[in-house]
């Protein structure tokens, strides 16, 4: 049945939208199922950060690079339910040192609460954490923070089991919460309702272009794709939390 056999009314057009949130793989897909795929496909070595992670394109270039089956494709925007997300830290001593993000980070976070590392401690009070002690590309003293804090949000995809990592740069901190906490003041939870995250392109004080992360809500899931959803949020979020951070 499609869309054209409920003819023009609008009602019936939504009542079918709500039930096409039940293609998601994982609604109709039990856990021992899931479980039986991962462990034929990986032999139960499945680390967290082997999840495919997608990044926001420097320059303030307006398409993510998206994983599918037959390669990366580009894409204006990202759709699904966020399943899960963290704001972990990461600092170096030298920003732009030799070496550059391949080298590890002197002091990092997962949570973006306790550092581990040098100077480490609680991120609230370290030094490198407040606005102004970034530094730019040419040596110059930056707004930004030392230890950049990141964004990054699980995304399950209509077809897929796993979610892909949207990592959110510092630039989209700011978006991200004023739209989670916009779901939070209507009572919605992340995970049950379908996100869309596009990018939307601005210029830096310094006058650098750059692009940055814009959610925005698309729909409600109802009660058994909630229900759903909730579960796989609860199973799944120990296991994100370990994700290995982002450190380009």
């Amino acid at each position: 049945m499609t869309l054209e056999d409920y003819g023009d009314n609008e009602a019936d057009v939504q009542a079918v939208a709500v039930k096409q949130t039940h293609e998601y793989a994982v609604v109709n897909t039990s856990a021992s199922e899931i479980q039986s795929i991962l462990q034929e496909n990986t032999g139960g070595e499945l680390s967290p950060s082997d999840l495919d992670m997608v990044r926001v394109p420097t320059g303030g270039g307006l398409h993510f690079l998206v994983p599918t089956l037959e390669g990366e494709v580009p894409a204006e925007s990202i759709e699904g339910v966020i399943v899960h997300f963290t704001k972990p830290r990461v600092y170096w001593a030298e920003a732009f040192g030799s070496g550059g993000g391949s080298t590890p980070p002197d002091c990092s976070s997962h949570d973006g609460v306790h550092g581990v590392g040098n100077p480490g401690g609680a991120c609230s009070e370290c030094p490198m954490a407040r606005f102004g002690t970034a530094t730019n590309q040419d040596g110059s003293q930056g707004a930004g923070q030392a230890c950049a804090q990141k964004n990054n949000l699980f995304v399950l995809r209509k077809n897929d089991i796993l979610p892909i990592v949207v990592v959110g740069p510092p630039t989209s901190l700011k978006n991200i919460r004023q739209y989670l906490l916009r779901l939070a003041s209507n009572q919605q939870r992340f995970y049950g309702v379908v996100t869309k995250l596009k990018l939307t392109k601005t210029t830096s004080k310094g006058g650098i272009e750059y692009a940055q992360i814009e959610p925005s809500f698309v729909s409600y899931l109802d009660d058994e794709a909630a229900s759903a959803m909730a579960g796989y949020h609860n199973n799944i979020a120990p296991i994100l939390d370990a994700v290995t951070l982002d450190t380009e």
